[in-house]
């Protein structure tokens, strides 16, 4: 077997794909073992494969990108997503195109992100958003409550206990909004619109 995986080395086959062979012949040989045909398992180790590095940014491309001055408003909008990127250290497609409040949970901080992704961002709900506050019977604000809208976006309250929303798809309507609060998950209707902001008083 040793010889065998001499051989394929001496044809040019790469490591990887001699791994392949291996891991084949192991099983085999582990299956002529289990059914009585040889008295001891044969196993060949795999061979030490190079481990590829991905190329990351540099210092100086780091802070070319940082430094950079944006102009017109496609720059602004790209340098707002970059620096997204690399301060929240979030890939691409992780990143929600289709709002401009971009929210990151990080353990029980709530990270809240702007994005220019309009062109007119002085009619889009992000620079108006609904607000919402949830609170005890005494007015007092609850963190970290989790906000599930009847469409599925999710959300968690800040320290005050408010949270806000500026996703489109729940502008101008009656939206259900569960409710994950101390106790007992609560389940509230609310009418949604641009600079509008509501309380919720959770039951003690």
């Amino acid at each position: 077997m040793q010889q065998f995986v001499v051989s394929v080395r001496q044809r040019g086959v790469k490591p990887v794909s001699c791994n392949t062979y291996i891991k084949a012949l192991n099983a085999f040989c582990l299956w002529l073992h289990e059914e009585g045909h040889l008295a001891v398992p044969l196993q060949l180790p795999l061979l030490k494969v190079e481990q590829r590095i991905v190329q990351t940014l540099s210092d100086p491309s780091m802070q070319a990108l940082l430094s950079q001055k944006p102009k017109r408003f496609v720059q602004w909008r790209l340098h707002a997503l970059l620096c997204l990127l690399l301060d929240a250290g979030l890939r691409i497609e992780q990143v929600p195109m289709k709002t401009q409040l971009i929210r990151i949970v990080a353990g029980l901080a709530v990270l809240l992100f702007f994005l220019p992704f309009t062109a007119s961002p002085n009619n889009s709900a992000w620079a108006n958003p609904f607000q919402m506050r949830v609170v005890d019977q005494t007015g007092h604000g609850l963190s970290h409550v989790k906000l599930t809208s009847d469409n599925g976006i999710v959300c968690y309250t800040r320290a005050d206990g408010s949270v806000l929303w500026s996703e489109s798809s729940l502008m101008d309507r009656d939206v259900n909004f569960r409710i994950e609060a101390p106790g007992a998950p609560i389940t509230t209707t609310v009418r949604v619109v641009e600079g509008g902001h509501t309380e919720v008083a959770i039951p003690r």
